[in-house]
């Protein structure tokens, strides 16, 4: 076994030990393991728009809070009650916050009527999957064998044993995120960036567990690292294709049958 750290050994209870570490439990173990063999490329995200950040420019802002839906699509947003959920913050760094958000494509800066969260519709889930099936195999195809190889293998490792993770979602939107952490293109990530709040944001109105099978996702992400392993680039770039047409013919799907706020 390879990547565990100085200081912790696996066990089968937590329990400090004699030799100067700690002994992890299996799952925690896993979860430590995972987090630090893949590297720091599924955390780059945190500076972006797919994961929530609790501070921008040093002034924090209620992207959690959008990205979570506890602040509902469609929602009007008081500027004088953000501010004073935040931290009391003056008004002009709140809307600096706010207008990156916007830009975003979070929230909608409506003249005369106030803030309101951006709501998510049929054409923004089909427009998400269109972007994504556009960028995601291009980039795997042609910067692709940029990805070290241990972090392939550390997937491949991890989705053969997918009972060790404790949040699949976070491990998927992870996997894609290192499938197109070696894209050079700053126009195409940026474009692509936006589109990830979207996608947390759909995820969780629908229901996480509704959107995901996780053993028919695990085959899937296996493909697609067999022949990125094994140096098929365009292999590898065509099994992810396959893979985002069966997830967008899924979310259309429940799209349809569910109200979106």
């Amino acid at each position: 076994m390879v990547g565990l750290q100085p200081g912790y050994k696996l066990a089968e209870h937590e329990e400090e030990t004699g030799s100067g570490g700690f002994a992890l439990p299996v799952r925690t173990f896993w979860n430590v393991f995972w987090r630090r063999r893949i590297g720091e490329c599924a955390y780059e995200r945190a500076g972006r728009t797919g994961k929530a950040q609790p501070e921008a420019a040093g002034v924090p802002v209620p992207q959690n809070k959008i990205l979570n839906c506890e602040y509902r699509p469609n929602e009007f947003l008081n500027e004088q009650k953000l501010c004073a959920e935040m931290g009391n913050i003056s008004r002009t760094p709140m809307r600096d916050a706010l207008g990156r958000l916007e830009q975003e494509g979070l929230i909608t800066i409506l003249p005369k009527k106030g803030l309101m969260v951006s709501g998510i519709t049929e054409e923004d889930v089909h427009s998400m999957f269109e972007m994504r099936l556009l960028v995601e195999p291009y980039a795997l195809r042609t910067y692709g064998n940029a990805i070290p190889r241990e972090q392939l293998e550390a997937y491949a490792e991890l989705m053969h044993h997918s009972e060790r993770i404790e949040d699949f979602c976070e491990s998927d939107d992870d996997f894609h995120e290192l499938l197109m952490s070696t894209l050079p293109n700053k126009y195409l990530r940026s474009a692509y960036d936006r589109i990830t709040g979207l996608n947390t944001r759909f995820r969780i109105m629908t229901g996480k567990v509704s959107m995901i099978n996780q053993e028919q996702t695990c085959e899937e992400h296996l493909q697609i690292l067999d022949a990125a392993l094994a140096g098929d680039w365009d292999g590898a770039a065509m099994a992810l294709q396959h893979h985002l047409e069966l997830a967008r013919d899924k979310a259309e799907g429940v799209i349809k049958v569910i109200r979106l706020w």
